[in-house]
């Protein structure tokens, strides 16, 4: 039994920390990332046909050339990259 509420939240933080910190991502989608945040941020998309189209590209590009081993470590990844456009 936990005795103390929080500490199961920070198992659970840890847990998560540990899993992001196994995901690996190449620089060059770092970077497409970044420029997409930008034009999010910038207002680049007009019409928001570009913006989901944008945005799949995107989230296909993360998935597809990340490394990561379980589906809890893609959502992770996905979650933190969703926070950057914030």
């Amino acid at each position: 039994m936990i005795a103390n509420p929080t500490d199961v939240h920070r198992t659970v933080l840890d847990h998560r920390q540990i899993s992001f910190t196994m995901a690996r991502i190449p620089i060059e989608v770092e970077n497409e990332i970044d420029r997409f945040c930008n034009n999010v941020k910038q207002s680049t998309y007009t019409h928001s046909r570009d913006l989901a189209l944008a945005t799949i590209l995107i989230l296909k590009k993360l998935i597809g050339e990340s490394k990561w081993a379980n589906a809890s470590e893609l959502i992770t990844l996905i979650r933190s990259y969703a926070h950057r456009i914030n």
